[in-house]
């Protein structure tokens, strides 16, 4: 029985990888995850932006708990 998790290889195909079982899985398509540097990039800014967010979420907080100390 295959399906998307389980397939047949044959004999042959396994002499030649040198016996190494890990074999692709031929029903999974190949993801282009896109490039790596524009990637870092774009994570980079994101990074720089949760940074600016929080700072500004910790500033809006002091000033809310120095008006309620007052």
């Amino acid at each position: 029985m295959e399906n998307e998790h389980t397939w047949r290889v044959s004999i042959d195909q396994i002499k030649e990888s040198g016996y190494n079982l890990d074999i692709k899985n031929p029903h999974v398509e190949d993801e282009d995850h896109g490039d790596p540097i524009e990637l870092l990039a774009r994570y980079q800014k994101i990074v720089s932006e949760v940074i600016e967010t929080r700072e500004k979420l910790k500033q809006e907080l002091a000033a809310c708990l120095k008006g309620r100390d007052s």
